[in-house]
């Protein structure tokens, strides 16, 4: 199977709104694909942030005021820090990665959450990303409403905050970051997760990326072998 990047390894990334059930889905992932894949070692990871450096940055993101570009900076900053420290160490050894959220989120919130345009972020993360692009992107692509009422709980961030037509944007920007990035990286797999009203739960939607991903990670490793 043609590789998005030229490692060994093998990328999958989790993206969406806020609220959208990546992270429950990562849960999901994380209990499960070391039971289909016993001969395979996985990573977990997430971006913003995935290591104390990182992390660090992450927090400010999350509940600090910054401009558009400071906080499109920051994104790439935190970036250059996990993907050759944790991402690419993992795959040059053949490991399975699964990241919540990469650069993809900030083709979407940046580009047109914060209307800086795709080709200026990607200016901004081409560097860090160093050819380093996902395998495989899981896009949850649920209901704005629905994520809003899933969104916001106990510790919410400035994100929460944003009003319907930021959200409007970033939705939209999430169907024009699978295009860019397939531009940009033909063989890189784009999976939807369809779900417009909230209706699946959360072990029917994990039956959905089964379903999609697992034959795109066995078709890759067997080609290997």
């Amino acid at each position: 199977m043609a590789r998005a990047n030229n490692l060994p390894g093998f990328y999958v990334v989790i993206d969406g709104i806020i609220g959208c059930g990546k992270s429950a889905q990562r849960k999901q992932l994380e209990h499960y694909l070391p039971l289909n894949f016993p001969k395979n070692e996985i990573v977990f990871t997430y971006e913003p942030g995935g290591n104390p450096e990182a992390d660090e940055i992450r927090q400010r993101l999350k509940h600090e005021k910054m401009s558009a570009e400071e906080e499109m900076n920051l994104f790439a900053k935190s970036r250059s820090i996990t993907l050759p420290q944790i991402v690419k160490p993992a795959l040059e050894l053949g490991k399975i990665v699964v990241s919540d959220r990469s650069v993809t989120t900030s083709l979407a919130y940046q580009a047109f959450g914060r209307e800086i345009g795709i080709e200026k972020v990607w200016q901004a993360n081409e560097k860090a990303v160093n050819g380093i692009l996902p395998d495989v992107i899981v896009y949850m692509n649920v209901g704005r409403d629905v994520c809003f009422k899933r969104s916001g709980g106990e510790n919410p961030d400035k994100f929460d905050s944003e009003d319907v037509a930021f959200w409007d944007r970033t939705i939209k920007g999430y169907d024009e970051m699978l295009k860019f990035v397939k531009r940009i990286s033909p063989n890189t797999h784009n999976l939807i997760i369809y779900d417009p009203e909230g209706k699946l739960s959360i072990e029917e939607t994990r039956l959905k990326v089964k379903e999609q991903l697992y034959p795109i990670i066995k078709h890759h490793y067997n080609d290997k072998s």
